[in-house]
């Protein structure tokens, strides 16, 4: 397999794994694929965080639960990111259904709405957050930092 050119700073796994344990990027992918197929074994699902992106998206959702596999766009830490996306995930094991022009309620404090996004040939439900003052993307006074949420990476 050939290697995708990174920037000398990138933090994705494989290089993490390449710099850490100096593994050919062949054998950093196979390790990455080791975890997750173990994740996914014990869990269902497993969470894939692309770092030069406020971007997360799990795998694993329609297989196991049969739901369209989730993603967050959003400019927060990556452990809110995750979070938020494991209480999705864990609202569609207990039988909670998603779908793409949805708003809900039920899950955060807050609204949230679904649009379908495509994430490397695959149609995934990506997660919208409103605004502090309750602006989602395209609503009159989103800030810009919030509009970049419907973006298609």
């Amino acid at each position: 397999m050939t290697p995708v050119p990174h920037e000398d700073s990138c933090l994705c796994a494989v290089c993490q794994l390449q710099t850490a344990e100096g593994l050919s990027y062949a054998e950093a992918l196979e390790r990455i694929q080791q975890r997750d197929d173990a994740l996914m074994a014990q869990y269902g699902w497993v969470a894939h965080a692309i770092t030069s992106l406020p971007l997360i998206h799990t795998h694993g959702l329609p297989e196991h639960f049969g739901h369209p596999d989730l993603e967050i766009r959003l400019a927060i830490s990556p452990d809110k990111r995750y979070n938020f996306l494991a209480a999705l995930v864990e609202a569609v094991k207990a039988g909670r259904r998603f779908a793409a022009g949805q708003e809900d309620t039920t899950v955060f404090s807050v609204p949230i709405r679904f649009i379908v996004r495509e994430e490397s040939g695959r149609s995934v439900l990506r997660v919208l957050f409103p605004d502090p003052d309750g602006h989602f993307p395209g609503d009159p006074g989103c800030p810009p930092a919030w509009e970049t949420q419907v973006l298609q990476d």
